[in-house]
């Protein structure tokens, strides 16, 4: 079934290059050493120590550099450059930051900090930028056993928060940060910074976004869509259209409605099964809500059986004259756009969703 929008209690963040734009300015510090040193190549070694905590980016850059390569000179002299330039309140924070902390904190979300720095550079940083105080635990890289890509640091994150892996959004810039948010069963996000979103990101993400400011949008929405699918119900009854070349057709249809997602089974030799599958864009109409949304089909009934419990519940007799006929078939319809009608002291409005772009409105309809 579709995984949608469910509650959450919770939002962890990675720091350098979510919170703070650090990590280009990182790198800049190291470019002086290596120019220094003539060190090769240094930009493409920074972005894979990208999520690692101390330990952990010492064993990669003797990886890429050999055994003695002497890092920790290199890193002391690169760090004091660093925090020659940036202390003291001048390291300059992510756009959105304020906003996504404050509407967080509004909505009773705990709020932690997973960063594989350390402590003591963390908690100065945060108190500089005068945001310490939004969060309730802090979870550093000298406090856990394993660095990203490992779980450990979100999972105890998790546990000082007192949440579950799966009541937390994990909001992380890098490759290494959105693993260990996954393998902890979070539910991440990614807002890249220095390294663009791969294949695989996608694949283990809910979502990458743009900026933390797109981030509170994708929030603030989940609450409106949840009030949404919360007020429809488990089930409904709803007119389908769907088109092909120049036919149009309609039809009412027994939904089932889950996780975000409408669901209805119908026969592939009905004319209508052959729009779904020429043409996948479809609208649903009920009461004062018109949808718009692409329609995909996901096999028989029988192979989904969460559907087939609640059709059973809630459509008896169609359960029984037609889910196990050899030609039927399941379709999700996913929305894209949602427009609903409503009234407020007697004055009309409209509520528009927008799943693509994340963005809930309601204006006065004018008449």
């Amino acid at each position: 079934m579709a995984n949608q929008h469910t509650a959450y209690r919770a939002v962890v963040f990675d720091m350098d290059g979510v919170i703070f734009d650090s990590e280009r300015l990182v790198i800049e510090t190291w470019k002086v050493v290596a120019d220094k040193y003539h060190i090769q190549n240094i930009d493409q070694a920074c972005l894979a120590c990208t999520g690692l905590n101390k330990d952990a980016t010492a064993v990669k850059m003797r990886e890429i550099y050999g055994e003695q390569f002497p890092y920790e000179e290199y890193k002391k002299e690169a760090s004091a450059l660093f925090h020659e330039r940036y202390d003291d309140g001048r390291l300059p924070m992510k756009t959105g930051v304020t906003e996504l902390l404050t509407f967080l904190k509004e909505q009773g979300i705990r709020i932690a900090l997973a960063s594989s720095t350390r402590s003591e550079i963390v908690k100065k940083e945060l108190e500089d930028a005068g945001i310490i105080g939004y969060f309730d635990e802090i979870v550093c890289g000298d406090m856990v056993a394993r660095s990203k890509p490992a779980p450990d640091i979100f999972l105890k994150a998790c546990e000082c928060l007192d949440v579950q892996p799966s009541e937390a959004y994990g909001i992380e810039d890098s490759y290494n940060g959105i693993r260990s948010a996954h393998t902890a069963g979070l539910r991440p996000i990614m807002v890249p910074d220095l390294c663009p979103p791969t294949e695989e990101m996608e694949q283990l993400t809910e979502v990458i976004l743009p900026s933390l400011s797109a981030v509170k949008d994708y929030l603030s929405f989940g609450e409106k869509e949840k009030e949404l699918f919360d007020s429809l119900g488990e089930s409904r009854q709803m007119v389908l259209s769907t088109s092909l070349e120049d036919h149009v057709t309609s039809r009412m249809m027994s939904m089932i409605i889950h996780e975000g997602a409408f669901y209805f089974q119908t026969d592939r030799n009905f004319r209508k099964y052959a729009q779904l599958i020429g043409n996948p864009q479809v609208a649903l109409c009920a009461d004062n809500i018109q949808i718009e949304g692409i329609c995909t089909e996901i096999g028989t009934p029988a192979e989904h059986p969460v559907f087939s419990e609640l059709y059973r519940k809630h459509f008896s007799g169609s359960y029984r004259r037609y889910s196990g006929l050899e030609n039927e078939r399941l379709f999700l319809v996913e929305p894209v756009y949602i427009q609903k009608w409503i009234y407020e002291n007697s004055k009309p409005f409209v509520e528009s969703y927008d799943f693509k772009t994340f963005r809930y409105e309601k204006e006065a309809y004018e008449v």
